[in-house]
């Protein structure tokens, strides 16, 4: 049985217009110095693989395979794979032709009076036909001829399988460089036989219809018969299982929101992504085509950030509850499959993964639970819904404590492993700043911050100002400026933006304390992260940042709702602050390294697929 995989592989895909026109002049730049062969796989191709051994092979030596018709589409759509453009050998041979001007060229295949009209029209396009001989002879005549007559292009239009195995031929007898060319019906199409089908028939893959109605009893077998095996043959494949090579994987990792958002999740999926890829994996981030914040435009569909892949799909709903328009075969391309939260897309693999069988992982991020919003309905979903979509997954990393109790009541599969971040810097910052780092949503509370920090410094005169880093969200600086006018503090508080991690590190110098009046957090990254570097952080008391003030003993929780107790226990707590503190700080964020977090996941990743 033909390897199909293997064959769909050696497809040279072309993504666009430029991607086209380097293909052609790739093949240009070739043709000049060695011999290639140019075939097109259609739907009839692989077919004709499955009781043609020697025919499976002759397409496989060809240095240029090319996609060719709707039924390769729909098998490279079941199997998750990118479809690039249609190159039909009808289109496509007259546009490497056109580039080819001024070549010799040979002509096999058809009969006369075609063959002859297709000489002249390619005569008439700017080559020079040497030779031509009608399709219906013996191998060996072909190669007599070609070589008393060495052109540059020798194009065939002899039909399979018999094109391909001439094209070996001729291709191991001749040390002549140049284009040898397996074109099905073109000269028919050049010589005036056939006629192309109207352009909507083109437009959206019927070609074959047209052809049908032309010739139905000479392609009914073809076309009826022969594509609805080849369907049946595409769904087969679809069902099997891709061999997982483990010293590179392709791992896709989802997240429903990315560059340009920024944010803790975001920011997590483009670390591990890195980091996998620096033990040579192949890593793709799949994310919705638009970000929350704003009216933004749909972003573009493919994109390489930062050396990372990203695949954007459209969707339909709203930021809680949306359907991501992506085809379920789209997942089999890859060996690991590692959802980010459990929002819509965690149930939407999850199925995917029960028909496919591809290997799912997850990462909690506190789950949906980040406000108390619709706490009901949230418990309702979360105790049916996503208990029966974690049964999909491998394992499912939580990243704290609360994290583990809450989803380990709903799956056995969970296991902890904390967040990692990146560091800020390798020094010890000690300044008298404060500093917060994260969006500006309105879950973070940032007003509540800000009188904070006006009861620090209109009644307790604390020195140091407050440094805020982060995009707005769905609350402006422009409204957060105005508060800090109103409580006094306008010249003590400065707003950054969102800034590159160089500048963040830069920024932090100054600064010696970490705030935030966050009222939910999954896990507490941007903490973490302020304490790479020593700061000593002055939080709300939520449950994350709770569990972390407990397990490194630096700093303290506080109510922001509160500010005059806030600022007071701030006060009251500053004078136990040492350089051993900041120390402490930094050497507890050690525990939150992505090389340590990067290995366990690697080893949990491959247990998994050696034991399925």
């Amino acid at each position: 049985m033909p390897d199909i995989v293997a064959l769909i592989d050696r497809i040279t895909i072309v993504e666009n217009e430029d991607g086209l026109n380097k293909t052609l002049q790739k093949i240009y730049e070739e043709s000049k110095i060695k011999s290639i062969r140019l075939a097109f796989v259609n739907a009839h191709a692989i077919n004709m693989t499955y009781k043609d051994d020697q025919f499976y092979r002759d397409l496989m030596s060809c240095e240029y395979l090319f996609r060719d018709g709707v039924g390769m589409k729909i098998l490279y759509g079941l199997l998750g794979k990118n479809v690039g453009l249609n190159l039909n050998g009808t289109d496509f041979i007259p546009k490497i032709l056109d580039v080819c001007k001024g070549f010799e060229i040979v002509l096999f295949g058809t009969k006369n009076p075609y063959l002859q009209n297709a000489s002249k029209s390619l005569a008439e396009k700017g080559l020079n036909p040497l030779a031509s001989a009608e399709g219906f002879y013996e191998d060996e005549h072909y190669l007599k001829i070609l070589e008393k007559n060495p052109a540059n292009i020798v194009l065939l239009g002899m039909g399979m399988p018999k094109q391909e195995r001439v094209a070996r031929k001729l291709h191991v007898a001749s040390s002549n460089p140049g284009i040898i060319i397996c074109g099905g019906a073109i000269l028919d199409f050049l010589g005036g036989k056939v006629r192309r089908a109207p352009k909507i028939f083109r437009q959206y893959g019927m070609e074959w219809v047209y052809r049908l109605f032309q010739e139905p009893r000479r392609l009914f077998s073809r076309y009826i018969i022969g594509n609805a095996i080849f369907l049946y043959r595409a769904f087969l494949l679809s069902l099997q299982r891709p061999a997982i090579n483990k010293s590179s994987l392709k791992i896709l990792h989802v997240v429903r929101q990315y560059h340009p958002a920024i944010g803790g999740l975001e920011t997590y999926a483009r670390s591990i992504s890195l980091h996998q890829k620096s033990l040579g994996y192949d890593c793709t981030v799949l994310t919705l085509n638009r970000v929350f914040q704003g009216n933004m435009d749909a972003l573009p569909k493919n994109e390489i950030i930062g050396g990372i892949k990203v695949r954007r799909v459209a969707f339909w709903g709203k930021r809680r509850y949306f359907l991501p328009l992506i085809s379920p075969f789209y997942f089999r391309q890859f060996d690991i499959v590692h959802v980010h939260n459990t929002d819509v897309f965690y149930d939407y693999i999850a199925l995917c993964s029960f028909i496919w069988r591809f290997p799912a992982f997850a990462t909690t991020h506190g789950g949906f639970f980040h406000t108390h919003d619709f706490s009901f309905i949230k418990s309702v979903y979360f105790n049916f819904i996503t208990r029966i979509s974690s049964c999909a997954y491998k394992t499912i990393f939580a990243t704290s404590d609360n994290d583990y109790k809450t989803f380990q009541k709903i799956s056995q599969k969970v296991v902890i492993q904390y967040n990692a971040v990146e560091p800020l810097g390798s020094g010890l910052c000690e300044g008298e700043d404060f500093l917060y780092i994260g969006r500006l949503s309105s879950n973070k509370n940032i007003p509540d911050l800000l009188k904070t920090f006006s009861v620090l410094k209109n009644t307790y005169k604390v020195n140091g100002d407050l440094k805020i880093i982060g995009p707005a969200w769905d609350v402006s600086i422009e409204d957060l400026k105005e508060l800090s006018t109103k409580f006094g503090i306008d010249g003590h508080v400065h707003f950054y933006g969102a800034l590159s991690s160089d500048k963040i590190r830069e920024t932090a110098q100054t600064c010696g304390f970490f705030v935030s009046a966050s009222g939910y957090e999954g896990f507490g990254m941007s903490m973490i992260e302020s304490m790479t570097v020593g700061l000593i952080p002055f939080v709300q008391k939520n449950d994350a940042f709770k569990e972390l003030i407990d397990k490194s003993d630096c700093g303290i929780c506080i109510d922001y709702k509160n500010p005059e107790q806030a600022a007071k226990d701030i006060v009251s707590f500053m004078p136990s602050i040492n350089r051993e503190m900041h120390e402490k700080a930094k050497n507890f964020s050690l525990h939150y390294s992505w090389p340590s977090l990067v290995k366990n996941t690697d080893s949990i990743y491959k247990d998994a697929i050696e034991h399925d």
